[in-house]
């Protein structure tokens, strides 16, 4: 006889059992699309990655073990990934710790070794502090473009453009070029030629430079020393005023020249200065030999800048040495010098009594002279 189909409302509820069904008797065919939810599968049952669809869609993934894999295919050679993570926006991967501890990332190979502290470590700290760590005395390198930019030496110096950093920032360029550090901020602009810069140019001159149209001020003990004013010149200890800045310094050589001085003939005939702002020193040195008497006032020319023309901006001059050789009166006190008002001529004057001077004129007669004359005055 036909066995008649039992159907369901026929079966007492738990009246079949595992025991009643025969191994493999229940098939993917007999299970209608979703009659399986969360509830009817125990929570100690084993099912196989490979009865879980390739998408898990929306679902979080909760686990106190460990996620592995193999090669997802992505890539190619040696490189595949172990763990890929992809998405259209957004973040691809966060994680959080649910209490104030660190939450970091601990990456280690076989040269590191698999300790707590081995390897190199990102982490956010308990403090908040961002963390990132190299717990081995090995550098931290940092690369665009496959090539390192910058690292930080195990010892803690920083080089930018170098792997052997000698101070706690080095900077190196590769070529002979300029290698600068640029300062800017939102009033200067950020342009190469705006803020300031310093390092060295590609002469290997060191170079401070001020390219906005301001001052360089220089301090020590938190007080300003000197400073190098916008349009020039140099001040000092706190005195920014323009008019007493100093803006000019040199040193040279001229010839001077012997007016009216009769037949003269030189061995040696220099004369040597040095220019502080307006104020100019000079040094003549003079030998030879006179062979006859001049006439007219005589004037020793050719310094290097004109005395200024106001009053009492010509400079005194000293004579120093057996230089000439007058026949000056008794009733001379002493001979003064001057550079005359707009000129570079140093004049000769008799002082008689200390109550009156006249210039002199014809100082030489034959014979040999020699030394030397040394005074200041102000040029314009």
């Amino acid at each position: 006889m036909a066995l008649t189909q039992i159907s369901t409302a026929g079966v007492k509820d738990d009246a079949v059992t595992a025991g009643k069904i025969p191994a493999n008797a229940v098939g993917s065919s007999e299970i209608a699309a979703g009659s399986i939810v969360n509830s009817n599968i125990s929570s100690s049952a084993a099912i196989a990655g490979t009865k879980i669809s390739p998408d898990f869609g929306s679902q979080n993934i909760v686990t106190t073990g460990s996620i592995t894999g193999g090669s997802t295919g992505y890539g190619g050679g040696g490189n595949n990934p172990i763990l890929y993570l992809r998405s259209t926006s957004g973040r691809q991967m966060k994680i959080h710790n649910t209490s104030s501890a660190t939450c970091g990332v601990q990456l280690s190979n076989n040269t590191t070794g698999e300790g707590e502290d081995a390897g190199f470590q990102l982490a956010v700290l308990g403090t908040g502090d961002g963390f990132i760590n190299n717990p081995h005395s090995k550098a931290i390198r940092f690369s665009t473009a496959n090539t390192e930019r910058m690292r930080i030496a195990s010892n803690g110096n920083v080089g930018i453009g170098t792997t052997s950093p000698a101070y706690k920032l080095h900077l190196n360029e590769s070529t002979s070029g300029n290698n600068y550090v640029h300062f800017t901020n939102s009033s200067t602009g950020t342009s190469g030629s705006d803020g300031a810069q310093v390092g060295i140019d590609g002469n290997e001159r060191l170079i401070l430079w001020q390219a906005e149209n301001n001052d360089i001020r220089f301090a020590t003990n938190n007080t300003e020393r000197m400073r190098i004013l916008a349009g020039g010149g140099l001040t000092f200890n706190g005195d920014t005023a323009a008019a007493n800045a100093l803006d000019d310094y040199e040193e040279g050589t001229f010839t001077p020249v012997l007016n009216n001085a009769g037949s003269f003939s030189s061995t040696a005939h220099t004369g040597t200065y040095t220019k502080v702002g307006r104020l100019v020193h000079y040094i003549i040195q003079i030998s030879g030999t006179c062979s006859g008497t001049g006439s007219g006032t005589f004037t020793v020319s050719g310094l290097p800048f004109n005395a200024n023309n106001s009053t009492g901006g010509h400079g005194q001059a000293g004579c120093m040495g057996a230089l000439f050789r007058w026949n000056i009166p008794d009733t001379a006190y002493q001979i003064g010098t001057r550079v005359s008002d707009n000129s570079a001529n140093i004049q000769f004057f008799a002082n008689f009594d200390n109550a009156s001077d006249a210039q002199l004129t014809s100082p030489f007669n034959a014979g040999t002279i020699f030394g030397s004359l040394a005074g200041s005055y102000f040029t314009s």
